[in-house]
């Protein structure tokens, strides 16, 4: 039982060099942790991922970037764009058939291959030592590294009377060429020849011979599709317009049999344009092009269930893209056509709350099941508490017999629950509870965090002037020229009588009762348990400041030194010890990697046998 959160997320801004420019594609070094992106003036901008730790970066949101540029010839453009490792430079292919390879580091552009009928789309496999091209006559080639054709196979069956000239071929937005993990297979989609109808096939190749070893039935297949890292399963999409449906994620074996199905949960015209797993085969995100806006979501598959863990909206104009980190699992690129880039990264967090209580997240509902009364595992549970979009973040008050419950949600609203009594929780069993979002008279932008200072005061942490910043529910509102990052505290009150043995999930009203610029990149915040409405903030890096709320004049203090980290620990708790005299703070931090780092400003004797029986532990 765990839940998704976003600890960081930075947007830094590409400057273009001609007008009317916007972005096309997107590669990654793995060596040397470089982005590259191309443009549609064929301008390649490579930038290093430690630009998104730069301080100058963060203060201008200004992406450092070097520019190179590829010439072609009038009428030519770029149609497919990768990284190729081995050769260490990029592999460019156009519309035109040219295959180039382009050297960052010079300047250098080769020609290196020609295809007839232009060059729909390039795939390396994962080892490096093939490539997989699409031509715009429906013809996939693989080639050695070297630029030797392996093989040549037409991708459609087609007609022993027909020509291979005479076809048309259409792909989709993303690459119809997967390849499995160990690069021993890879997958295709392409169209059935002569259908009435848009029908595909998922087809499978071997590697070395060409040989189909095996396809799937006609489907109306969507253009994305993605093979597993760990090799386990095919993501394609079935496109169900015709059913008046929403699409549907599918999953296929390498012998082509179609293995199970999850539905997106969105409108019957919703599309879905980008399909990725991530490196540990453990997060499936995609973005769904739905009426009003773009949506970057991310699911999880848990005790035979996909959970939808979490979701990021931006504008349709954005067309939003993204590209995972190839060897950090948890840590996502996205960009717009208009240049901003954002890298976000996630932590998984255990749903079970210090009181023992579940609250799974699942798309716009949080499923509530409290571990003292009932040990129901996933997908059941007690009862549930259903909002107006996903929810991204949770925060649980629970204390003196008081639980409130505080939800971030996707499409840019704040929500407030107060349970009742644990012990009168049997009650509930099997209900559905509608929560509605708060009332709230001015903007406050994107939130990221989210943490209780007292029963009545939340304080959150949020952005403004991003392209994603709440462009729903806020879009209309300005942002009287904020940009960046600030933390701000709510004042909560409710105006509806609590009854016994009941949820309040209505009539709640927050008021921002103040809000201060922060100087940097926020990953973590946790309430102080020794001291009365206050918290701790960490920034990026691992710095950790002290927050307290004075009733809406909240103050941070910045001589917090000793309580900060040596690096960035995104899992921050705080307790309070003591074995006499005033309890003290301590702070723990956890990092990516398993590093716990605890920070105590009293009795250094104690903390390290404290160290030494957590580990014996």
């Amino acid at each position: 039982m765990k839940n998704l959160k976003l600890y960081s997320e930075l947007s830094l801004n590409l400057e273009f060099q001609s007008k009317n420019e916007v972005l096309q594609f997107s590669a990654f070094d793995i060596e040397r942790n470089r982005l590259f992106f191309v443009s549609s003036h064929n301008f390649i901008y490579t930038s290093h991922l430690s630009s998104f730790h730069d301080e100058g970066s963060c203060r201008n949101f200004l992406l450092s970037t070097e520019v190179d540029t590829i010439d072609l010839n009038p009428g030519d453009c770029i149609t497919s764009f990768d990284y190729l490792m081995e050769k260490e430079a990029l592999i460019v292919g156009t519309s035109d058939g040219l295959l180039l390879l382009h050297n960052v580091e010079d300047n250098t552009t080769e020609i290196v291959g020609k295809v007839e009928g232009g060059v729909k789309c390039i795939s390396p496999s994962p080892d490096g030592e093939l490539l997989g091209v699409i031509t715009g006559f429906g013809q996939i080639l693989v080639m050695t590294h070297d630029w030797d054709l392996l093989f040549e196979n037409a991708l459609e069956d087609l007609p022993e009377d027909s020509s291979v000239r005479e076809t048309e071929f259409s792909s989709g937005f993303e690459d119809p060429i997967s390849w499995q993990g160990d690069g021993k297979y890879f997958a295709t989609l392409n169209d059935v020849c002569n259908s009435t109808s848009p029908l595909k096939k998922l087809k499978i190749w071997e590697r070395n011979s060409g040989v189909l070893h095996a396809s799937s039935e006609s489907k109306a297949f969507g253009a994305v599709l993605d093979w597993m890292p760990s090799g386990a399963k095919i993501a394609a999409v079935y496109d169900r317009k015709t059913e008046n449906k929403c699409p549907v994620i599918v999953f296929f074996e390498r012998n082509g049999l179609e293995r199970s199905t999850f539905s997106i949960n969105e409108g019957i015209d919703a599309t879905m344009k980008t399909l990725k797993w991530n490196c540990s085969s453990d997060l499936l995100a995609g973005v769904v092009r739905c009426e009003n806006y773009d949506s970057l979501k991310f699911w999880s598959f848990s005790n035979n269930h996909w959970y939808l863990k979490h979701e990021i909206r931006y504008t349709k104009l954005d067309e939003v893209r993204f590209i995972w980190n190839p060897t950090r699992p948890l840590q996502l690129v996205c960009w717009t056509l208009g240049g901003q880039i954002t890298v976000y990264n996630f932590i998984w967090n255990t749903a079970v709350m210090e009181d023992s209580t579940a609250l799974v997240i699942d798309d716009s509902n949080i499923f509530v099941t409290p571990l003292t009364l009932s040990l129901m595992p996933p997908p059941m549970y007690l009862f549930s508490l259903k909002f107006s979009s996903a929810v991204r973040d949770i925060a649980l008050y629970s204390k003196n017999s008081k639980n409130h419950l505080a939800a971030s949600l996707s499409d840019g609203c704040l929500c407030i629950v107060e349970l009742p009594a644990p012990e009168t929780w049997e009650e509930l069993e099997g209900k559905e509870f509608y929560v509605e979002a708060c009332s709230i008279q001015t903007v406050f932008g994107s939130i990221i965090h989210l943490s209780w200072l007292d029963s009545h005061i939340l304080l959150a942490v949020s952005h403004y002037g991003f392209s994603h910043s709440n462009y729903v529910s806020q879009s209309l509102v300005s942002y009287d020229g904020l940009l960046g990052f600030y933390s701000q505290e709510f004042e909560l009150e409710c105006s509806e009588d609590q009854v016994p043995g009941l949820l309040t999930c209505s009539g709640w009203h927050a008021k921002v009762s103040n809000r201060s610029s922060l100087p940097g990149l926020v990953v973590g915040i946790a309430s102080n348990p020794v001291s009365k409405c206050a918290a701790y903030i960490q920034f990026s890096g691992g710095k950790i400041v002290e927050y307290k709320s004075k009733i809406g004049i909240g103050t941070i203090s910045l001589q917090q030194e000793d309580k900060s980290f040596s690096s960035t620990y995104p899992w921050m708790r705080v307790v309070s010890v003591g074995s006499s005299g005033p309890l003290k703070p301590m702070v723990f931090g956890l990092d990516d990697i398993g590093r716990l780092q605890v920070k105590w400003e009293n009795n250094m004797q104690q903390l390290q046998q404290f160290l030494i029986l957590f580990k014996l532990g």
